[in-house]
């Protein structure tokens, strides 16, 4: 594609609580981009959006924003609504992917094997957690990437600490049945799901530090799975 006439705004940064992994990836897109002869108009949303952006009066738009506006269907609105081509997926998708306990009920209308989950948006309601799922949970943020507030709890105790800590980045909070093991990702590019990547952090779970910062955290192609796993997880993804 001759890239002469386009002019391609990268947008990224923001407020949020995943801002500066933006940032940081920021620079990687826009030397990508360079090489094959884009010269990106970066964009870094903390100081506003829709100004910067009809001054930039851009062609095409690399979305970048982690989290929220970016990836929750907000910010693919407005783009949609100016008749701005994005990368990524469109606003449904976005608001709904970000929305866990949205996108579990969805999995469960479909058949798709998920944990079960309670949603809580308050301490007063902890006790109904433990009761329903048990003493051993998995705790996050209903709207949140990057493992931003998220927490393994053994126990009544910790599960408090971790719900009062998931609720000062959103106001409602998704608790899971902890499960225990391996962790693996799968992308899908198109319709096609890529080799299952195996994680293996060195903390208790892939949190925001083993994501971002730790040098320890490994990642293992081919995954580790048996043939029959790889594909199963591929089809479910």
């Amino acid at each position: 594609m001759n890239w002469a006439d386009e002019r391609v705004a990268l947008l990224f940064g923001g407020l949020g609580s995943e801002a500066d992994v933006s940032r940081d990836g920021k620079q990687n897109v826009a030397q990508a981009m360079r090489e094959i002869g884009i010269e990106p108009i970066e964009i870094d949303i903390k100081d506003g959006l829709l100004e910067p952006l009809m001054a930039a009066s851009p062609t095409r738009v690399f979305n970048l924003v982690h989290g929220r506006p970016g990836e929750d269907g907000v910010l693919q609105g407005l783009l949609c609504a100016l008749g701005i081509p994005f990368t990524g997926s469109g606003v449904g998708a976005s608001a709904l992917a970000l929305d866990k306990p949205r996108t579990k009920q969805v999995w469960e209308s479909l058949g798709l094997p998920t944990a079960p989950m309670v949603v809580v948006n308050d301490l007063e309601q902890a006790d109904i957690c433990v009761k329903r799922l048990g003493p051993e949970l998995f705790v996050k943020p209903a709207h949140e990437g990057s493992s931003v507030g998220a927490h393994t709890v053994h126990g009544a105790d910790q599960l408090k600490v971790a719900i009062e800590d998931a609720l000062k980045h959103d106001t409602r909070v998704l608790v899971e049945p902890l499960l225990p093991g391996p962790e693996f990702t799968v992308g899908v590019v198109r319709g096609l799901a890529l080799p299952v990547i195996g994680i293996r952090p060195s903390s208790e779970f892939y949190d925001y530090k083993a994501k971002y910062q730790s040098n320890e955290t490994e990642y293992h192609i081919p995954s580790g799975l048996s043939a029959e796993l790889e594909a199963e997880a591929q089809q479910l993804a």
